[in-house]
């Protein structure tokens, strides 16, 4: 068991990234320019495969091909194959072998642009930030019109911090593609991570009427719907969250990542029996320790102790393996430690050391929140006020903030942090908003 979740570590950071499912740039069907024979394979392969079953059946065809017939076509399909596969999967080793087969599609034909964008994105699915962006760079150099390079690259500056240099990349390539959903959702995650969260859904929603007329389908459709479902949480849009989860599994049932989306969504709503379900079906399909936290957390509220330590137990085991793999570092394990007060100066090591390459808000966020539980609040509160400066009204900014605040004897910053929080999404979490809810009381009462 233990094996299979050190497989699948790397999805749960890719979850919260709008690339995820949607790396290439996709546009209306009726504008879609001719392809080589080469891309345009590899652009039905990341479009089109709908499901993990369907990726598998191609890569099984495509692999006993290039047992006698090797060239950069063959690899490069392979590779968008794989991260198909991969995504669908969240398995670490399908990720893995994309990069193998770009890499050595980009040995056979160094000058393509299309192998060297390929390669992009597959450094961009095990999150070398630095090596996606140098092939994006090599790619556009190779040629400056290849709209797809232009898109990891602004990805990878997205996902490192760089929003500026993400927003101008984004804002280019709108004006020369338009009605493109991957492009869209993109802008309303950039809107998103820098606190303009009524952009972010006002443009989500906008991507989710697009991606039909795109042709996306399956689970590369229901993520629009996954997205949108974490929008309405952070708003407080309950209704709304619930709405959105259920579409996405209605349009992917069996895709682990819609399951838990509505899970998430049927959670802060209150319905809990079903939340539990529902989490409980995802973590069996891919037990990714935010799964498996999150439905710890529900059986914990709910009264069921010991099957919530279970849980907690099994998301402590990857965090152990977790810390030995020099590739990963997964965000999600490090919140998880800080809240449940677990391995907490391991979070503390794995949180700085993923800052090193990763300098984006929430980046600061789990740091700060990692040294508060380490009882370091004076520095905790440095890196939170950096990660509150880029989102001001991200509810776990807010929360982290608050508490932070509330260590120091920052009592009136604490309560102004809280009320705004919990007025606007009070069940943002259900185990960390009874917190925050607690502590609001607490200070008040302290008057």
């Amino acid at each position: 068991m233990v094996k299979k979740l050190v497989g699948v570590l790397v999805a749960a950071a890719l979850l919260v990234g709008a690339s995820y499912g949607v790396h290439a740039l996709t546009r209306p069907r009726p504008n879609t320019p001719v392809q080589t024979s080469a891309n345009a394979a590899a652009g039905a392969a990341g479009d089109s495969v709908a499901d993990g079953a369907e990726a598998g059946r191609l890569i099984r065809a495509y692999e006993a091909v290039a047992h006698s017939h090797h060239d950069e076509g063959v690899d490069l399909m392979l590779a968008s194959l794989y991260l198909q596969r991969g995504r669908f999967t969240g398995d670490l080793g399908t990720y893995r072998q994309a990069l193998g087969a770009a890499t050595d599609a980009a040995r056979l034909a160094p000058r393509d642009p299309a192998t060297t964008t390929l390669l992009a994105s597959s450094r961009f699915s095990l999150h070398d930030w630095a090596g996606a962006r140098r092939a994006a760079m090599r790619a556009l150099a190779l040629d400056p019109h290849r709209q797809n390079a232009a898109v990891v690259l602004a990805d990878a500056d997205l996902e490192t911090g760089r929003y500026a240099d993400a927003a101008s990349l984004y804002a280019k390539l709108g004006n020369a593609v338009a009605g493109s959903a991957s492009l869209v959702v993109r802008q309303a995650r950039l809107a998103w991570v820098t606190g303009d969260l009524s952009r972010a859904r006002g443009l989500a929603a906008q991507a989710l009427r697009l991606a039909p007329d795109n042709g996306a389908s399956g689970a590369n459709l229901a993520f629009y719907s996954v997205f949108a479902s974490q929008l309405a949480i952070d708003a407080g849009d309950y209704r709304a969250a619930v709405i959105a989860g259920k579409r996405a599994v209605h349009v992917a049932p069996t895709w682990h990542v819609a399951i838990a989306a509505r899970a998430k969504a049927l959670a802060v709503a209150g319905r809990t029996a079903e939340a539990i379900r529902d989490y409980r079906r995802a973590a069996a399909i891919v037990p990714l320790p935010d799964y498996l936290g999150a439905l710890g957390d529900l059986l914990w509220l709910s009264g069921r102790h010991a099957a919530a330590r279970q849980q907690y137990a099994t998301v402590d085991a990857i965090t152990r393996i977790a810390s030995t793999q020099r590739d990963v570092y997964n965000r999600q394990l490090v919140l998880f430690g800080a809240d449940h007060d677990r391995h907490v100066e391991l979070a503390v090591r794995m949180s700085r050391a993923e800052l090193t390459v990763r300098r984006d808000a929430a980046g600061y966020d789990a740091l700060a929140w990692a040294l508060h539980a380490a009882g370091r609040d004076d520095e905790a509160r440095s890196y939170s006020d950096r990660a509150l400066g880029v989102s001001p009204v991200d509810p776990r900014f807010e929360w982290h903030a608050a508490a932070i605040s509330a260590a120091l004897g920052q009592r009136a910053r604490a309560v102004e942090l809280l009320t705004g929080l919990l007025q606007r999404s009070p069940y943002f979490d259900p185990l960390q908003g009874t917190r925050a809810a607690a502590l609001l009381a607490t200070l008040r009462d302290a008057r």
